[in-house]
Formats: C-alpha cells, sequence, structure tokens
C-alpha cells in the first residue's frame, strides 16, 4: 500500500504489505554476479511501454532489447540504463543517447514511472530504503538512487543522459568479459558517478544504496540536502572506500574487493578533462532541459510546504499521519 505525503509532490513513502518471512528473522544478501535472459523480461516489464507520442519538437526514445546483451562467459551485461522524467527528448538529447546503442549492447530508458516502479520493490536486502526515500526532495536524488539499485539487480552499464562515449572506452569494447566493475577516475581524483558499469549483486552498488540510506537519516535539514553529497558523487566516493578500501586510488589497476569480486578502475584527472573515455556534458543540459520541462535539483527541493526538519522527525511525522 501507497501513503502519499503531506509534504512532497514527488514522493511516496511505501509501506510494506505483509511481513517478509526469511530463515532466523535474518536477510540474506544474493551476491550472485549473472543474471539470465527471464531478467531480460523483467527488465522490459519494469522500464513498461516505449510507444509514446511526444510533444512537437520532441522525440521518443525507444528501448533496444538484445538477447546476446546476456552471456554467461561475461560477468557485466551488455545493458546500458539511461533515466530521465519522461521519454521524450530534444533532437540534441536524442542522438547523443542513439551514442550508447553499441553492438550486442540492449538500451533501456527508464521514466519517472520506470524509476518508481524499481524504488517501490521490495528489497529486503536494504529494509530501511523506503523510508529513506521519504527524504529525498528531488527528482536528481531519486535518480541516483535508483542508479545503484538498477545496476545492483540487473548490472550493466549507466551514463547520464549528456555523456557520449569516449574515443578510448572503444564502443565499450574496452569493457572485457572478465571485468566485474568498470569506472573512470574523474577530473575529482575519485572514480565517476556519472558513468558506472558493474555486474550484478556487486559490492559497489550494495554499499552505494546503504551509504545514501545513512546519508539520508543523517540529514538534519532536508530542505537544504545537497544532493552531490547526500546521493550522488559524494555517496558513491564512500561506496568505492568500502568496496576496495580507498576512494582515490590510480587509475588503470584492478582493485580486490571483498567476496572474490574486484573493480577495475581506469584514466586519471588529465584523461577526464580530455574526455577521452567520457565525454562529459556533450550536450548543453540547460536550452535542452528546459525544453523538456525539467528543473535543477537544487530548485526542485524547494516546494513551498517543505518542512524544515531532520529526516527522521518528517518520517515520525508521516507515520503519525498514517495512522491516524
Amino acid at each position: 500500500s501507497h501513503v502519499e505525503s503531506e509534504y512532497f509532490s514527488n514522493t511516496t513513502v511505501t509501506q510494506p504489505v505483509e511481513e517478509l518471512s526469511v530463515p532466523n528473522g535474518k536477510v540474506c544478501v544474493d551476491w550472485g554476479s549473472f543474471i539470465d535472459h527471464k531478467d531480460l523480461q523483467s527488465l522490459k516489464n519494469l522500464v513498461g511501454t516505449d510507444d509514446v507520442i511526444c510533444p512537437n519538437g520532441l522525440h521518443a526514445i525507444s528501448d533496444t532489447v538484445n538477447p546476446a546483451s546476456i552471456s554467461s562467459k561475461r560477468k557485466i551485461p551488455k545493458i546500458v540504463h539511461m533515466t530521465s522524467k519522461a521519454r521524450c527528448m530534444t533532437e540534441a538529447l536524442k542522438d547523443n543517447i542513439d551514442k550508447w546503442r553499441f553492438e550486442d549492447y540492449s538500451l533501456f530508458f527508464h521514466d519517472d514511472a520506470a524509476v518508481r516502479r524499481l524504488l517501490n520493490k521490495d528489497w529486503p536486502e536494504f529494509p530501511l530504503l523506503h523510508d529513506a526515500t521519504g527524504c529525498i526532495t528531488s527528482g536528481a536524488g531519486l535518480a541516483d538512487l535508483w542508479r545503484y539499485l538498477v545496476l545492483w539487480e540487473y548490472g550493466g552499464l549507466y551514463s547520464d543522459l549528456d555523456n557520449a562515449p569516449g574515443p578510448w572506452l572503444k564502443n565499450a569494447t574496452i569493457i572485457k568479459d572478465e571485468f566485474d566493475g568498470f569506472l573512470e577516475v574523474e577530473v575529482g581524483r575519485f572514480p565517476s558517478q556519472y558513468f558506472i558499469s558493474v555486474s550484478p549483486h556487486h559490492p559497489l552498488t550494495y554499499m552505494a544504496v546503504q551509504n545514501v540510506i545513512q546519508r539520508l537519516f543523517a540529514e538534519q535539514n532536508i530542505v537544504q540536502q545537497y544532493v552531490p553529497l547526500i546521493t550522488g558523487p559524494g555517496a558513491l566516493k564512500w561506496a568505492v572506500h568500502y568496496t576496495i578500501g580507498a576512494a582515490y586510488v590510480q587509475g588503470d589497476e584492478t582493485h580486490p574487493a571483498f567476496n572474490g569480486r574486484s573493480l577495475t578502475i581506469v584514466g586519471n584527472r588529465t584523461t577526464a578533462r580530455r574526455r577521452y573515455y567520457i565525454n562529459r556534458g556533450n550536450v548543453p543540459t540547460k536550452e535542452n532541459y528546459d525544453a523538456m520541462n525539467m528543473t535543477h535539483y537544487s530548485i526542485a527541493g524547494r516546494q513551498e510546504g517543505l518542512p524544515r526538519k531532520p529526516c527522521v522527525e518528517v518520517l515520525y511525522d508521516l507515520e503519525m499521519e498514517h495512522k491516524q
């Protein structure tokens, strides 16, 4: 069952419908690193139909579903995940997205409804997730959490909309079958959050989700929530630290993680500046986002009536509202 918050126009707090039955009351985390073609169908069901009609000047983004994108011989599925408010894009963004349709890859576009469907699923390995989303006040914050979840569940490759593949990415052929995770070092000298490629159930994405939940519960004023720190690059940086023991690392190296997993990190701040692996900001965002009626995260959190309260107090208020 779902309870609409009195505070947030873009947030739904999910209440569990039934108790989860697990042995000895404990939840066992599935660290399995492969998915199969049933998961590809699950993804199709998750994103929903791509048969949409767009206003004049905007173009519908279709999905590419390729059975060859999943192989038992490869750790990271050849699946690209991208997200935006809706499937209707400007021509510049549509052309940019098409650059990610690599050979043998699937591409799934997740609109707001698809993002919500994933967030609203039952997540026994993340028992506080539904409560924590009640303190996210922007679409960007939800998109951050969503990218960690979708990669945790299905694996694959995530990229921001305005990124384009750089020449050194070589149409993603640089991501080898044996790679378990693949990131580039960004200008800030820590691994990228705007581009993530991992196998399913990787420790990195598990740590990222848990870190976001922890940071949300520690938030003392949800109106002043700083998205890059709470859910964005700051959260992923520390997820990398928890996974391999350091957040600032040398590129072009595979780092061991726990449970026999690993994380390959390439590049340095110079290659990031020169956009060798990922061409960030290939499409000017403001004019394109304005054309699609999208709002920057710094404005989205200023909805009228948002309480200037800590996250845990907001959740208490919602719980009391639900019981009335």
